[in-house]
C-alpha cells in the first residue's frame, strides 16, 4: 500500500478510518495504517526530525481516528465493545492520536 502526500506534510492532518463490522481486524488496521504513515511522513519530513519520542509514538502529523458502522458493532456484548473501544483509547493516547 502507498499512502498520498505531497512534498509538504506541515498543513496536513490524517484520518484513519476503521470497519467496526469486522471488530478482530480493528486493531491490525490501525496499527498497519499507522505504520505506513509513519515510513511517509518520515521520508517526507526526513527521518532525524520526526526521531525516538520516549513520551510516546507519533506519526509526525495531527491524527484522527474514526470508526465507522458502529450500527453493525451496537450489538456486539457489552464485554466485547467496552474491550475494542478500550483498546483503541489505549492506542490513541500511545500513538498520540
Amino acid at each position: 500500500m502507498e499512502v498520498p502526500f505531497l512534498n509538504n506534510v506541515n498543513d496536513a492532518i490524517v484520518v484513519i478510518v476503521l470497519d467496526l463490522s469486522k471488530p478482530q481486524n480493528v486493531l491490525p488496521s490501525f496499527l498497519q495504517w499507522f505504520d505506513l504513515l509513519k515510513t511517509a511522513v518520515g521520508n517526507i519530513k526526513g527521518l532525524n526530525e520526526l526521531g525516538d519520542d520516549s513520551s510516546g509514538d507519533s506519526v509526525g502529523v495531527p491524527l484522527l481516528i474514526v470508526a465507522n458502522k458502529y450500527d453493525m458493532f451496537k450489538n456486539q456484548e457489552s464485554s466485547k465493545r467496552r474491550s475494542l473501544t478500550q483498546a483503541l483509547r489505549f492506542m490513541a493516547h500511545v500513538k498520540m492520536a
